[in-house]
């Protein structure tokens, strides 16, 4: 990860490693994330949560707060900015 963030810290070290590969792959290269991570992204929690499985789903908390520290605010926040991020806009 090329993130300036320890993910050892309390906060963030139940995130399974599978949602850190696929924020980084959205992040870095612009790749579509899965079902969970896109609706965290796209700030809609309820529909997160029903995608999320056991591990993801206690994680939660630790996720949102990572994207929340230390993600670029223009990627993620609504499907807006998530749809624009893909595109590369």
């Amino acid at each position: 990860m090329n993130w300036n963030v320890n993910l050892n810290q309390d906060t963030y070290k139940d995130i399974p490693e599978y949602v850190i590969s696929s924020l980084e792959r959205y992040i870095e290269h612009r790749t579509p994330p899965g079902s969970f991570v896109a609706a965290i992204l796209e700030n809609d929690l309820f529909t997160a949560i029903g995608r999320a499985d056991t591990e993801s789903l206690k994680a939660l908390k630790g996720i949102v707060t990572l994207i929340h520290c230390h993600v670029r605010g223009d990627c993620w926040g609504n499907k807006e900015n998530v749809k624009d991020w893909l595109k590369g806009s």
